[in-house]
């Protein structure tokens, strides 16, 4: 049995997930794919041989959808300050009804963070930001730069998670 490996909380807002979709099934509110040829991931790792693999939006419909009534999803990213991640999903989502949300990864000390936000919201998939915190000094939170990019994401309503282990 695998333990549980990280602790994290989203709010998704029942009106972005809800009018979208006519609510005939449970919400994923937290799923992951990854493609280990396009990005360089810091985890999963050999040592997570399990899932180690490319883990495509195909197999996760099959497995999701037959066995547990699944209907809709989330995308929470899996690398910081990657915004290709985001933009790649949400064009895979094209081909599906499954997403309707990104949560993306996108540092908040970037010092383009306004384009990079410019850009991601043209898509209404876009739901907010996450930054996996382990990958950080223990100061991170505290500094200035990352506040001001907390900032920009209060300016504009966007939703920010943060993953600590």
């Amino acid at each position: 049995m695998e333990k549980n490996i990280s602790a994290h909380v989203h709010v998704i807002r029942d009106r972005d997930i809800s009018r979208d979709c006519k609510m005939t099934g449970f919400v994923d509110s937290h799923f992951h794919i990854w493609d280990l040829k396009k990005f360089h991931y810091d985890w999963p790792t050999e040592n997570e041989a399990a899932i180690f693999k490319n883990i495509t939006l195909d197999e996760l419909l099959k497995e999701v959808t037959s066995a547990n009534k699944v209907k809709y999803g989330v995308f929470v990213q899996c690398l910081n300050d990657k915004p290709e991640e985001a933009k790649w999903v949400m064009q895979l989502a094209e081909s599906t009804d499954f997403i309707k949300g990104v949560v993306a990864g996108v540092a908040l000390n970037n010092p383009n963070l306004s384009e990079v936000l410019d850009d991601l919201q043209k898509n209404p998939l876009f739901k907010g930001l996450r930054h996996i915190l382990d990958f950080e000094d223990e100061n991170w939170l505290t500094r200035e730069d990352v506040h001001k990019g907390f900032k920009v994401l209060e300016d504009r309503g966007l939703t920010f998670d943060l993953l600590l282990r």
